[in-house]
C-alpha cells in the first residue's frame, strides 16, 4: 500500500471514529436530559460537561437559596430553575457530542454535581433555614396537615420573640408550628376561645364563620361550625379559630423565666401539640420563624398548586 493510499485510509478511520453511532448520540442525550452536562461527559466532552454540570448545580443552589434567604416565592425560583434548565439543554442539543464512551467521567460528573447541589444547601440555605412538616390540626386552616413549611431559623437571643408570633419549635413530642402567647413571667388562663393575662383578658372579637372549599379533605369535626376571631397580642392582631359548641379543658400557667407558652391558632382541636399538651418550653427550643409553603399534596387530588408559596402569619 502507497503513503497515499496509507494516509487516505487512515482519514477514512479517523472520520468514522469522528462520527458517534445513532445509540451513542441517543444515551448521551439521554444522559444530558436528566442532568444537563453528564451526556457530554459521557461522550468525552469533558470541558462542556463540567462546565453545564456546574452550571446547573449552582443554579440549584441559588433557587433554593433566594427562597430561604430572599423570601422570593418557591413558584418563581422553579420557574428562573427552569429557565436556567432549558437554556442548558438547547446550549447542550446544538453541541456535538465527542466519539467516545466514558462511563467513569459521566459518573464522576453526576457524583461532584450532587456533592455541589448537597454541600451549598448544607452550608448556605441549611444554615439559614430547615423544613417542618405539619403534622395534626394545630394551624389548620392556615397550614394542612401533610403540607411542609419553610422555617427561616432564629437565635430568640438576638432576635426576641413576642407574644402572637408564630414560631416553630421543638418538644418533646416533635416539632410543631404555634403561635407564641405567653412569656417569661406572665401567668396565664385558657378558657374555651379567652385568655387571660396577668389577671386581664386578652382582647378579641369573633368576626364570623369560616367557609372552607370542599377539597381540602379535613374532617367534618374540624370544620363544623368553626368561627374565627381575631385576638390582640404584642406584635399585632392575629386570627385565631374556635369551633362553636366545642367544650375544651381550662388549662393555666406561671410561665417560668427563659420559657414560653404556645397555643395553637386552631384551639378546638384535639389533633394539637402545643403547651397545653407538652407545658411550658425553653426559648432554646424554638427554631425559626415559619415562612411559604413549599409542598403541599392531598391524598386523592395530588399536589395542591394553589398552596405553594403560601404564607400563614
Amino acid at each position: 500500500m502507497s503513503p497515499d493510499e496509507a494516509g487516505e485510509t487512515g482519514g477514512r478511520e479517523e472520520g468514522r471514529r469522528a462520527r458517534p453511532s445513532g445509540w451513542h448520540r441517543a444515551a448521551c442525550r439521554a444522559c444530558d436530559m436528566l442532568v444537563p452536562g453528564c451526556g457530554m461527559l459521557l461522550s468525552g466532552r469533558k470541558g462542556a460537561g463540567a462546565v453545564a454540570v456546574t452550571a446547573w448545580g449552582l443554579a440549584l443552589v441559588a433557587a433554593s437559596g433566594s427562597v430561604c434567604v430572599g423570601g422570593v416565592h418557591p413558584l418563581q425560583a422553579a420557574v428562573v430553575a427552569g429557565v436556567v434548565l432549558a437554556a442548558l439543554e438547547v446550549l447542550l442539543v446544538l453541541e456535538p457530542p465527542g466519539d467516545r464512551w466514558s462511563p467513569g467521567a459521566a459518573l464522576a460528573g453526576l457524583v461532584a454535581f450532587l456533592a455541589l447541589v448537597a454541600a451549598g444547601l448544607a452550608a448556605g440555605v441549611g444554615h439559614f433555614c430547615s423544613l417542618a412538616a405539619v403534622r395534626d390540626h394545630c394551624e389548620f386552616p392556615g397550614l394542612l396537615p401533610g403540607e411542609v413549611v419553610l422555617v427561616r431559623r432564629i437565635d430568640p437571643d438576638r432576635d426576641p420573640v413576642r407574644r402572637g408570633d408564630l414560631v416553630s419549635a421543638e418538644t418533646p413530642g416533635g416539632p410543631v408550628i404555634a403561635r407564641v402567647v405567653g412569656t417569661s413571667g406572665d401567668c396565664l388562663v385558657f378558657q374555651g376561645a379567652s385568655v387571660t393575662r396577668n389577671n386581664a383578658v386578652v382582647p378579641s372579637t369573633e368576626v364570623g364563620t369560616v367557609l372552607l372549599p370542599d377539597d381540602l379533605g379535613a374532617p367534618p369535626g374540624e370544620t363544623r361550625d368553626l368561627q374565627v376571631y381575631e385576638e390582640e397580642l404584642d406584635s399585632g392582631k392575629h386570627p385565631f379559630f374556635f369551633r362553636r359548641g366545642v367544650v375544651v379543658a381550662n388549662r393555666s400557667w406561671d410561665v417560668p423565666d427563659g420559657h414560653l407558652v404556645l397555643a395553637c391558632d386552631n384551639r378546638s382541636t384535639a389533633d394539637a401539640l402545643d403547651s397545653r399538651e407538652v407545658g411550658t418550653l425553653p426559648l432554646d427550643a424554638v427554631i425559626g420563624r415559619p415562612g411559604p409553603v413549599v409542598w403541599s399534596r392531598d391524598p386523592v387530588r395530588g399536589l395542591r398548586l394553589d398552596r405553594l408559596g403560601a404564607v400563614w402569619r
